[in-house]
């Protein structure tokens, strides 16, 4: 009961990224701490399903877990690259490797 108190106090205090980050500097526990760059696969599936559709900056209701509870917080997010993006990358490459062909023949035909 105590802990989920603490949880909630926490949860108040969180307004955004910053404050959350200096929720984990005050509180230091092994498990307190900023988790980076997540691929949603990675992630257990009640997180990743608790973090998905959340708002960025907005700290979510705790979590229960076997050792206590998660407070959680989206601070970025990286959707899935484009099909366009990923088809002008390929062509991008393409390009280049044609470009290249042709430099190294032009150079050949030179000597």
């Amino acid at each position: 009961e105590a802990s989920f108190n603490r949880v909630k106090s926490w949860q108040t205090q969180a307004t955004d990224c910053a404050a959350m980050q200096k929720l984990i500097d005050d509180n230091p526990t092994p498990l307190s701490r900023d988790l980076g760059l997540v691929a949603l696969a990675d992630l257990p599936p009640p997180v990743a399903e608790a973090v998905k559709d959340a708002p960025i900056g907005k700290v979510l209701q705790p979590l229960h877990a076997a050792d206590g509870f998660l407070l959680l917080m989206v601070c970025g997010r990286e959707d899935k690259v484009s099909d366009e993006r990923v088809r002008d990358d390929a062509a991008n490459i393409l390009g280049s490797e044609r470009l290249n062909r042709l430099q190294k023949r032009y150079y050949r035909d030179l000597k």
